[in-house]
């Protein structure tokens, strides 16, 4: 019967449409034993080869077994494996991957030290002009270096804002200023003492460069400052040692720390004198001492 004919038989007696027409062949006929060689999946599913280790309840399964060769298929027509050979790759991954009993109970590896960072550990200075005996007399655990890019964020400006105003300093200002002072060669050393990693005293040597005295240099001191917690430990006397180490090595013919007469005695212990007397004038607040 001819698709026409059907339609017409279907439009005028539709109680014939799920009728089986006698002349067509069996359904079962759709699957004769041609097409089942031609079919990938039944291929497959009715392979000789196939593994019958599997559970029944997973044999039963054509479905999702297809859809597996189906996927395999997809990725290479020429390299299609069979499920048993499938399985066995799979647990041999897995075997693989499972830790071992010694793995499971042997003691995690020490985590390796920080790398440094090129950026924030780039100092003001050379370290090779760190007084080394200086480093040597500090208590363990404390370290002396030169300023860091780094310093921002490990407490150095709060340091110093306990010797002098300081104001509000954002993290590109500072290191705006910390390129300007690294730009001028041999005239910026600001060392610090560190306890682990945070800034706990500081101090700051300019050095000046001037015509007079053959084209002599002059050191200046400042800015000398000791955290309030770290008191009593000569901090202060480690960060001045260290400049006045820095000053020689310059080549300066003298240097000059800024201090007040209560702190004279404190200078005195690394071989400073009074001598003579400074003027100064003030432009704007006067809130800053010496």
């Amino acid at each position: 019967m001819s698709k026409r004919q059907r339609f017409v038989q279907a439009i005028t007696n539709p109680d014939t449409l799920f009728e089986r027409d006698p002349s067509s062949p069996p359904p079962e006929s759709s699957f004769n034993d041609d097409k089942l060689a031609q079919s990938r999946v039944a291929r497959t599913l009715f392979s000789p080869n196939r593994d019958t280790s599997i559970p029944t309840y997973a044999r039963d399964i054509p479905l999702s077994h297809s859809a597996s060769v189906r996927s395999r298929s997809a990725h290479s027509h020429s390299h299609s494996r069979s499920p048993s050979d499938h399985d066995r790759h799979l647990s041999a991954i897995t075997e693989a991957s499972a830790p071992s009993p010694k793995a499971a109970t042997a003691p995690a590896a020490v985590a390796a030290a920080p790398s440094p960072n090129p950026i924030l550990d780039d100092p003001l200075f050379q370290p090779h002009l760190i007084n080394p005996q200086v480093a040597g007399d500090l208590p363990e655990g404390y370290t002396i270096r030169p300023l860091q890019r780094g310093d921002y964020d490990r407490g150095y400006l709060d340091v110093l804002r306990l010797q002098s105003r300081v104001g509000w300093i954002g993290e590109v200002a500072w290191g705006e200023r910390f390129d300007a002072m690294k730009a001028c060669k041999d005239t910026y050393f600001t060392v610090v003492i560190c306890e682990g990693k945070r800034v706990v005293a500081a101090g700051t040597l300019v050095a000046e460069k001037k015509f007079s005295y053959d084209l002599g240099i002059v050191g200046h001191i400042e800015d000398i400052v000791v955290s309030r917690d770290q008191k009593g430990r000569k901090m202060g006397l480690r960060v001045l040692e260290a400049l006045t180490f820095i000053s020689e090595r310059l080549g300066c013919h003298r240097v000059v720390a800024d201090s007040t007469e209560a702190n004279e005695a404190f200078h005195g212990q690394a071989g400073y004198a009074k001598e003579g007397s400074m003027m100064v004038r003030r432009f704007g607040l006067k809130i800053d001492t010496i």
